[in-house]
């Protein structure tokens, strides 16, 4: 199905003469001087380049000019900002050292600001979201040529342009995306009058991401670590309201509800009476929420933070933000006074460490670089001034990313009136739309419950549920109501019946499987995995690699009635080892299996074949040639362990149980050295593949 037009593309306006205080030398070339990645510009690098092609690390924006925009007057405006920006002319290259960044000093002269004019639509505003949301969905490459920003100006109407503002987070963070947008508002303003725009230069980004006299061994670093070491001491476990671990960062849905102004209100009269501000207030609020629906007495938070310690940093826009832990006691019988106190101590205590890094604190807990988090909700909390006045047009500002979300984050927009709008940005593969909007209405209820609660309540006695919701569960606890509950396998097979030749699985490659073809063949391997026994309830490894067959495996285990143990063949050896160790599957089904299918005389005779003498094993899954094994039995030899292992199988000697181990890529052993395999050091599993000599 084809894109309808989005409108037509108008020609960049022509470069604009040089104004007043515009930058002589913004197209002169300078050799650049290449300078290491910032810590929280390196593990944006690294996840980046884990998911190639993903737009995970965009954060955008736009702002609603609603007035008349002199088009060539805000592309000259354009470039001179780009020129003063150092973050917006960043260039990345990977090196034998590590990735390095430089700054390029003529981008702006090459640079042309794309206009599209929408007002010929016959609904000139929903083109303009089906155009930005486009925009948004398109990936920035860190090494191309192609600047890491990307601004387009939208005409909506007479008097109604959209200029949609787009960034990877490895330049620009959130307050540096506010700065960005004031800044070009007011050297588009001052161009109009024929003034230089005011305003003191930004800091040199080397400097800036330098932090000189801050690093490890200096005074302040370490004074700042031992801060978060002591403050996480014990810590308490990571909690999502998703249920179960947080996730991988992935693309978000999002919720958004507007607090009403005089909650709001009230929320700050409560928090300046016990001695904390709004934010305080609102991180206190969040980690109630999270305590109360998780049963947590303590619950950790993470609370995003500038990162900027001084005030020319404060003016500075580059990727400088930080992530810092909070951690609220949150048991029923707490009070909301004692939470909201401690939260404004630790907002305010956080202030004065926030430069060190988040990742550093990560590698200091054990935590993988990636793969693991102390976090499961962020609170951000933003202060940024919506309005912007571009010459005598008013623009407002919304967002429309904030970057990669790994569980739930919630971001506040203070507001001086209108009241105070929340941002719910739930990670899509943990969070359901239906979901994040309860999280809404609850979050909103218990904002009202505190705002006229007394400092004394007791953190039980704040309500987060409504009438319907409060029915329901008493309905449960009476049996008037009956949870709607379906397994899995039944809806997959009413599709099947409906729609049998309709899609059920597409790869990446473009294969797809109907409905009826993946229910064929997951009923095969549900077959086979039924005649290794009676393994109904019991834990089944999936060791296969991403596709089609992965989903046919997990189907074909849940028709079988087995737990699906999903393994990642990617994954280091030693974890496999202790997902293994503590999980303890039955059997496994991995990726070699689930792509064939083999009748019973096929394995007739491995499935007959004895124990190894002193040891015991246990058919697990099969194929035309091969058979996976779980061993029991001493192994001498550590190498083995997880190695793929061969086992030549002599059928004339089967009923002896003639038969030799080698790993993979060595030299086969000797008849006489097998027996020397066998003799000391346990391995509670070694999964072997078995080759009959037909």
């Amino acid at each position: 199905m084809t894109r309808p037009p989005l409108g037509a593309v108008v020609a960049p306006a022509r470069p604009s003469p040089a104004r007043p205080g515009s930058d002589p030398n913004m197209g002169r070339s300078i050799t650049p001087i290449p300078f290491p990645l910032s810590k929280g510009q390196a593990g944006i690098w690294l996840a980046h380049h884990m998911a190639p092609g993903c737009t995970f690390y965009t954060i955008a924006q736009y702002t609603d000019l609603d007035g008349p925009i002199d088009v060539a007057v805000f592309e000259g405006a354009a470039r001179q900002v780009i020129a003063e920006t150092e973050t917006l002319r960043l260039r990345f290259a990977e090196t034998p050292d590590g990735p390095v960044q430089w700054i390029e000093a003529g981008l702006a002269a090459d640079w042309t600001l794309p206009v599209h004019d929408l007002s010929g639509e016959a609904d000139p505003e929903p083109a303009a979201r089906r155009l930005t949301r486009t925009l948004l969905g398109q990936p920035f490459d860190l090494t191309s040529d192609a600047p890491l920003f990307r601004w387009h100006l939208i005409r909506t109407g007479t008097r109604r342009w959209i200029w949609f503002q787009a960034y990877h987070h490895i330049v620009l963070d959130g307050l540096g995306l506010a700065l960005v947008k004031a800044r070009l508002a007011e050297v588009y303003s001052a161009s109009l009058r024929n003034e230089p725009a005011r305003g003191e230069a930004f800091v040199p980004l080397r400097e800036l991401l330098g932090s000189p006299g801050y690093g490890p061994g200096t005074t302040a670093w370490e004074e700042d670590r031992a801060h978060w070491l002591a403050l996480l001491a014990g810590q308490p476990e990571t909690v999502s309201l998703a249920g179960g671990g947080v996730g991988w960062e992935r693309d978000f849905r999002r919720e958004t509800c507007v607090v009403p102004q005089g909650i709001t209100d009230a929320l700050a009269t409560l928090g300046k009476s016990l001695g904390a501000t709004l934010p305080a207030m609102l991180a206190a609020a969040v980690a109630i929420y999270v305590g109360r629906l998780a049963g947590r007495s303590e619950t950790l938070l993470g609370w995003q933070v500038t990162g900027r310690f001084d005030a020319a940093a404060r003016r500075a826009p580059a990727m400088l933000s930080n992530t810092v832990p909070l951690r609220l006691a949150t048991a029923p019988g707490d009070r909301l006074a004692g939470v909201v106190r401690d939260a404004a101590q630790q907002t305010r205590s956080a202030l004065g460490h926030q430069r060190y890094a988040h990742e550093t604190l990560r590698r200091d807990l054990g935590l993988e670089p990636i793969a693991a988090d102390m976090f499961g909700t962020l609170v951000n909390v933003s202060s940024v001034e919506r309005a912007s006045l571009f010459g005598t047009t008013q623009g407002l500002t919304y967002n429309l990313s904030n970057g990669p979300v790994r569980d739930l984050s919630i971001v506040c927009y203070e507001a001086a009136s209108a009241g105070m709008r929340v941002d719910l940005d739930g990670n899509t593969e943990l969070y359901t739309a239906a979901e994040l909007s309860r999280h809404g209405r609850r979050l909103l209820r218990l904002f009202d419950a505190i705002a006229g609660a007394s400092p004394d309540t007791c953190l039980s006695e704040l309500p987060l549920l409504d009438d319907a919701e409060r029915a329901d569960l008493d309905g449960l606890g009476s049996g008037a109501v009956a949870p709607p509950y379906r397994a899995v396998t039944s809806l997959i097979a009413a599709q099947v019946a409906a729609r049998p030749e309709a899609p059920a699985v597409r790869a990446a490659d473009g294969t797809e499987l109907s409905h009826a073809d993946l229910w064929a063949w997951s009923g095969a391997i549900a077959a086979r995995l039924a005649r290794l026994g009676d393994l109904r309830g019991k834990p089944i490894g999936l060791a296969a690699e991403r596709g089609p067959g992965l989903i046919a495996g997990l189907l074909g285990i849940l028709r079988m009635g087995g737990i699906v143990l999903p393994l990642d063949p990617t994954q280091p050896p030693s974890r496999l080892a202790q997902i293994l160790a503590e999980a303890g599957p039955v059997a496994m089904l991995p990726s070699e299996v689930i792509q064939l299918i083999v009748t019973p005389d096929e394995i007739r005779r491995l499935a007959d074949m004895p124990a190894p003498p002193g040891g015991s094993w246990q058919l697990l899954a099969f194929s035309a040639k091969e058979a996976w094994f779980k061993c029991q039995w001493p192994l001498r030899r550590r190498f083995l362990e997880f190695h793929e292992v061969e086992v030549d199988f002599a059928p004339t000697h089967g009923c002896e149980g003639a038969f030799q181990l080698r790993p993979s890529g060595m030299a086969k052993p000797e008849p006489q050295a097998v027996g020397r395999w066998f003799v000391e050091g346990q391995v509670q599993f070694c999964m072997v593949a078995l080759e009959a000599n037909r």
